[in-house]
């Protein structure tokens, strides 16, 4: 395992403080408030609950945050991607992958995948904590084992009605579609950030077909240009809910 420089004390704090993460600590306390039951016994409980999973939710933006200084880090040490492969490449090879790659270049994105892949699961724990707050509060009565930001939000439709619409909309807009099917693709599939051949198999009938070509890959910069916009649309939810 190869290793980098780790972001200097001034390379973090430039980071953090010029992106959306800075604005996380100042959202809770209002979500918090937000989420008052009144006094009484009868919501203790609740309150409780609601105030430990605001906690929960501060531990993984957290989380969040670090994963995306590195992220940003490593993508800043340049990461020539943009061309993945070319074909014929050199030396007669039938196809060259990272045919502008030094040796460098495979550490650095190598460290970026990893800290991207990172984001994307601390990113979507942190929806599924909302998800949380959402069924406890409005009483959605989701098992609580089977409670993800999605199932809550449809849960709404019918019982917050303007709340439901604007989270529907950050759920299908582009960019949450997209980082949805990149962090499937991390834990499922082929790794979208790596580079390679596929086979593809189509049936008809009785007939199979099976082809073999380069599968589709994402670039460090589609990937950084995802994880700044969904950056927006996770600050968006938290607005919608401490706004209703």
């Amino acid at each position: 395992m190869s290793f980098l420089d780790f972001p200097s004390q001034k390379d973090w704090e430039r980071i953090y403080q010029q992106s959306l993460c800075s604005s996380f600590n100042a959202q809770l306390d209002p979500l918090l408030k937000s989420l008052k039951l009144g006094d009484g016994i009868n919501n203790l409980a609740r309150s409780i609950e609601l105030r430990e999973l605001v906690w929960q939710l501060h531990y993984r933006e957290v989380d969040v945050s670090k994963s995306y200084v590195l992220l940003c880090y490593y993508f800043e040490q340049g990461i020539p991607d943009d061309e993945w492969y070319k074909s014929p490449g050199e030396n007669e090879s039938s196809i060259q992958y990272y045919p502008h790659f030094e040796k460098k270049h495979f550490i650095i994105k190598d460290w970026f995948d990893y800290y991207s892949d990172t984001f994307y699961y601390k990113l979507f724990s942190a929806w599924d904590t909302i998800g949380h707050l959402l069924n406890v509060y409005f009483s959605l009565n989701i098992n609580v084992e089977r409670v993800y930001f999605p199932n809550a939000v449809s849960g709404l439709k019918q019982i917050e009605t303007e709340l439901w619409k604007k989270l529907d909309n950050i759920l299908n807009s582009s960019e949450y579609q997209k980082a949805k099917i990149l962090r499937n693709n991390v834990t499922h599939n082929y790794l979208p950030s790596s580079a390679g051949l596929a086979i593809t198999t189509k049936r008809g009938g009785k007939t199979i077909t099976t082809g073999l070509g380069i599968r589709e890959y994402t670039t460090s910069k589609e990937i950084m240009n995802n994880v700044l916009k969904i950056l927006g649309l996770f600050q968006e939810t938290v607005s919608a809910v401490t706004e209703r």
